[in-house]
């Protein structure tokens, strides 16, 4: 689901703007390591785990480079 919407009297308003979709594997890594730092940043460890595991995931399928901006 790429938007969400609020239903109020009157009508619908969009909750904030749809993100564009693609169907290219480094694109869709670009915004899951953009969500990876947001859950960072708000301590959500365990979800950027999950998270972290999909992005590798995501690589190895489609033989996309490690991020070298990550260090450990």
């Amino acid at each position: 689901m790429s938007e969400f919407m609020l239903i109020l009297p009157g009508g619908e308003k969009r909750m904030w703007p749809p993100i564009p979709s693609s169907d290219d594997p480094e694109t869709i890594q670009l915004r899951l390591l953009a969500c990876l730092r947001d859950l960072d940043r708000i301590d959500a460890r365990l979800a950027g785990a999950y998270l972290e595991s999909a992005i590798h995931h995501l690589r190895a399928q489609f033989d996309l480079g490690e991020d070298i901006s990550k260090t450990d």
